[in-house]
């Protein structure tokens, strides 16, 4: 490990020794990026940041990684790329030719022997081998949208896979690893929010170029869990996949070139929902690192394992996915570009159903699977895995179908409330005893254990409805995480059903700037009650303390069936305290009924 700790080092002390230095030299001769609609920094920052990157990490590289054939044609290799990225830089390339520059350059990698190995097939193996690089290198340029985002990646992604290496003795990846932690860690202090430095497209296609290549020699050059070893790199670069792929979805769905510029990608929703810049890139760092911890910790699992684990991180991702999806970040008129298409815009109109079906489908092939590793103790015979494989296409279409006709993929699983889980139950408990009915006629159920069913149906009910529930979650706690410090401290008179409506209202809409503090109620039972996260805080005589203590601005009544008089109470003491009182009417009027 220690032998690894110089090169690191060197790495990071040349990065932040000579990244100072061009950010004075781009300043001085105009070098910078200068404000764009499409863009999302507000100042001119310094361009030449790739420079820093590719001199930080060559200089260590030379020295202490080993020439050979292989070594040598990933230093020219890389160089071309940076080289690549310098000249758009500074005169601007059309994509199309950097496109092609880029495989043509994947194409001398695999010359020198740089190649997916695992898939023994080259009309496969050099195609694919091209599809990764030249796709990873374009997912890191395209991840670089926001202040320290794609370095932060590269830095945590460098971290995983040295990890990754040093478990399976690979020297040279873990020699090349380290060297671009220190790099990146170094860089990252410059081009961290608010960014002094931008690493351009010099530095991230050569970061892209090169992790690409990092990953194939860690893991697709040879293999004994092929599974294993498959996912290892799409779990250390999730993050750029992951974006990448939402960004080009959306892009077509509306419409929009997916080459032009946007402020559409997974960071830029989150700032939209209501984060900083600094924690939008902290959780996507964060998540980056679950995933590529993850893997690390599966290095010594069986096949099964993997897969179902694999299974559940996708649906999480996935989820993930489709809840940014839903923030708004495209105009009206954008979208109606693309719903004059007729094809696509017919599947697309359908998207939240069909993505519904698609993780209903893997959670149910994850509880049918699971029942029969709890069943038998994590190990599969040959003949479970027969039965297995033939019983499960039934399972999935039994249970499916019964999913739809109780209408679970017509709902909003935002709003998932307790008679969408009585329809879950029901849903499940019956595809459940279909199931079981449909395996007897067709198998006469030999061989099959009564018990894997019984499992089978208390993990569906479980996973179906808990990734329903999670969503819900999922979009309050976003909610929950804006900006507080910029929103109006408000008091809600009312803590019966009134109250709690406009309380959450207040907490699922983002636009709504509004901080409720907590609740006021003549009703003494209720003191020091929690509603939603919030105490019923005392009665109307407490107002004033309240207020003065917490910072009041405003007081909502949410009370309907109140008297007059204790109504024009509470608003004589907001006058006397000079904050504003407004009462809220009910939806319904009921006596105008």
């Amino acid at each position: 490990m220690i032998k690894y700790l110089i090169p690191f080092l060197s790495a990071f002390f040349i990065s932040i020794t000579i990244t100072p230095c061009i950010i004075k030299y781009s300043h001085r001769y105009g070098y910078v990026a200068v404000p764009k609609e499409d863009r999302w920094h507000k100042k001119p920052t310094a361009l030449l940041g790739g420079v820093g990157i590719y001199l930080s990490f060559m200089i260590p590289a030379l020295i202490f990684v080993p020439l050979n054939k292989l070594t040598m044609g990933v230093f020219l290799c890389i160089t071309a790329i940076f080289a690549l990225g310098l000249y758009d830089d500074l005169r601007e390339i059309k994509p199309y030719t950097k496109f092609v520059f880029q495989i043509l350059v994947t194409i001398v990698v695999i010359l020198f022997g740089i190649k997916i190995k695992i898939i023994p097939f080259a009309y496969i193996a050099i195609p694919l081998t091209v599809f990764w690089i030249v796709g990873i290198t374009n997912a890191l340029n395209i991840l670089d949208n926001m202040d320290g985002l794609s370095c932060g990646i590269s830095f945590v992604t460098s971290i995983c896979i040295f990890v990754y290496a040093i478990q399976n003795n690979l020297h040279f990846v873990t020699l090349f690893s380290s060297i671009l932690a220190g790099t990146t860690l170094g860089f990252l202090i410059f081009n961290f929010n608010p960014a002094k430095i931008f690493m351009g497209d010099s530095g991230s296609l050569f970061l892209g170029f090169l992790l690409s290549i990092v990953t194939i020699l860690g893991t697709w050059q040879e293999a004994t869990n092929i599974l294993f070893v498959i996912i290892v790199p799409l779990f250390i670069l999730v993050i750029p996949i992951f974006d990448t792929t939402l960004v080009t979805f959306y892009r077509k769905t509306y419409g929009r070139s997916i080459y032009r510029g946007g402020k559409d990608h997974s960071s830029h929703r989150l700032v939209f929902l209501g984060l900083s810049e600094r924690k939008a890139v902290l959780l996507l760092m964060g998540i980056s690192l679950f995933f590529g911890v993850s893997i690390n910790f599966l290095a010594s699992s069986g096949f099964f394992t993997i897969l179902i684990l694999l299974s559940i991180l996708s649906v999480c991702l996935l989820f993930f996915g489709i809840f940014l999806g839903g923030i708004k970040v495209y105009t009206e008129r954008t979208k109606a570009v693309f719903q004059r298409k007729s094809l696509i815009s017919s599947v697309i109109l359908y998207k939240k159903q069909i993505l519904q079906i698609l993780v209903d489908v893997i959670v149910v092939n994850i509880a049918y699977v699971s029942a029969y590793l709890l069943r038998y103790e994590g190990i599969l015979s040959d003949h479970n895995l027969v039965l297995i494989e033939t019983s499960l296409p039934i399972i999935i279409l039994v249970k499916i179908s019964l999913f739809s006709m109780f209408g679970l993929y017509r709902g909003e699983w935002r709003y998932i409330g307790i008679n969408d889980m009585i329809q879950v139950f029901k849903s499940v408990s019956l595809s459940t005893l279909f199931c079981i009915t449909a395996i007897f006629i067709v198998y006469r159920f030999e061989g099959y254990s009564r018990t894997v069913f019984v499992s089978d149906y208390i993990l569906t009910l479980l996973m179906i409805g808990g990734v329903r529930v999670s969503i819900r979650v999922f979009k309050e706690y976003f909610s929950a995480v804006v900006d507080e410090s910029k929103k109006l401290p408000i008091l809600i008179v009312g803590a019966g059903d009134g109250g709690e409506l406009v309380l959450r209202e207040i907490k699922n809409n983002p636009k709504i700037n509004f901080k409720p503090i907590g609740f006021i109620d003549d009703d003494i039972k209720k003191k020091r009650k929690i509603i939603h996260g919030l105490e019923v805080l005392g009665t109307r005589e407490d107002i004033p303390s309240i207020v003065e203590r917490n910072g009041i601005r405003s007081v909502y009544i949410s009370i309907v069936s109140v008297e007059e008089d204790k109504i024009n109470g509470i608003f004589e003491i907001c006058k006397e305290l000079n904050i504003e009182c407004k009462r809220l009417k009910p939806i319904i009027d009921m006596d105008k009924q």
